[in-house]
């Protein structure tokens, strides 16, 4: 039935004159053939969707005061089930599509990229698949794209490197294959990079270095290896830089502070990143989450105190000693925002500090477990109350466990 409607609104759309009466009529059965192949609505949305009063004033539609032409079609988080109509295309001013947090199936329609006008394209958390629109580029407005979580697949198209408006680009939880595209670095108005659980690999290129805007990168979760490009260390504006779960190598830039001032998050676990903790870490005074675990990292860990926003910190499964010096948990102390404490699996040595009792109020889970740690527990450790997992095992402790661990209830 959509189908017929398209060819129905294409046939229209040649014979009739460009009247206001036709292009109202052209809306009216474009909008309808997008209700046609909604199978599921639950809060009935598409009900007023009839002849009884004018498409702009239909749930989910916004028209433009002066043309009264459709300019956004707005209808996320509504549980709808069906897939989007190719007769999309005949709402020729559309800037907004938003369908994002539905069950969209199907693929995305080859006939979005002849709406030269839109800017924001929303598809994401639905089940559309197939391969991304090749000739998305015509779009050259668009200034947000955000597909995350569908099951895309295919290669990313270096024609995207085209769209020179861009500012979000979110491809992830998709099942993209290939390189990232080096012509992404040619999108100097871009902020959110995400990328992260794909299936992408090889290196990261170097051109991504070139996007001097870019606030947010998130590459997790792929297949890329070598090491990073040290052009990516001087992107001043990133305040998340998520690298976490590749195959990248080399070391942490001991400057990596000092080149990243507005850094808030750090996401480099699970990787083979080797070498010492830069110890001008603790000067990214914003820090919230810090996670370097599960790599080779090897060497002592910084006093990290001044870290006072710090929320997560994970430096667990390395390499790293502690020469019988734990003095760095102390300096630990000032961070009272810390939920998160992984130290697991390392080669730290040495007593724990009795301090680890001044530790945040709001220290949800601490690892420290197999390492080679000695001596007796401290008492003060029932201070921490708000503990939901504590790993004390396979170290070397002795003498009893406190009475106050019953503190922790």
């Amino acid at each position: 039935m959509s189908n017929l409607l398209c060819f129905s609104l294409f046939l229209f759309s040649i014979l009739s004159a460009a009247t206001s009466r036709s292009i109202n009529e052209t809306e009216t059965q474009a909008l309808l053939a997008i209700k046609a192949r909604i199978l599921i609505d639950p809060y009935e949305v598409f009900v007023s969707w009839n002849g009884s009063r004018h498409f702009c004033d239909w749930p989910g539609v916004t028209c433009g005061r002066r043309h009264r032409r459709v300019t956004a079609l707005r209808l996320p988080s509504l549980n709808l089930v069906g897939d989007l109509s190719p007769c999309i295309a005949y709402l020729t001013f559309l800037k907004v599509i938003n369908v994002g947090n539905n069950s969209f199936r199907g693929p995305i329609p080859l006939e979005v990229t002849q709406l030269h006008r839109l800017e924001e394209l929303v598809l994401a958390n639905n089940s559309f698949h197939g391969e991304l629109p090749r000739h998305l580029a015509r779009c050259s407005n668009l200034k947000f794209v955000n597909l995350n979580g569908n099951a895309l697949g295919g290669e990313i198209h270096a024609e995207l490197g085209s769209l020179s408006k861009l500012r979000m680009l979110q491809l992830a939880m998709n099942n993209f294959i290939g390189t990232i595209p080096p012509s992404i670095g040619n999108i100097s108005s871009l902020q959110y990079l995400s990328l992260m659980q794909n299936q992408l690999e090889g290196r990261i290129p170097i051109e991504l270095g070139h996007l001097s805007n870019l606030r947010f990168l998130q590459l997790a979760s792929n297949k890329f290896s070598g090491t990073v490009p040290k052009e990516l260390y001087n992107i001043s504006s990133i305040f998340s830089f998520g690298l976490a779960d590749n195959q990248l190598q080399g070391q942490v830039p001991p400057y990596i502070s000092l080149s990243l001032p507005n850094l808030r998050f750090i996401y480099l676990g699970k990787n083979k990143f080797s070498g010492p903790i830069p110890t001008s870490i603790a000067n990214a005074t914003g820090l919230i989450q810090l996670d370097m675990g599960s790599n080779e990292l090897s060497g002592p860990i910084p006093n990290l105190g001044s870290l006072q926003n710090l929320q997560a910190l994970n430096f667990g499964d390395n390499f790293l000693d502690s020469s019988n010096d734990l003095s760095f948990l102390s300096s630990l102390t000032n961070c009272t925002n810390l939920s998160l404490l992984w130290l697991y699996k390392n080669n730290l040595t040495g007593v724990l500090p009795d301090s680890i009792g001044n530790l945040s109020t709001n220290l949800n889970q601490f690892r420290i477990e197999t390492n080679f740690i000695s001596g007796a527990i401290p008492k003060g450790i029932g201070n921490l109350a708000g503990l939901e997992y504590l790993g004390l095992f396979e170290n070397m402790f002795t003498s009893t466990i406190p009475d106050s661990i019953g503190k922790m209830s």
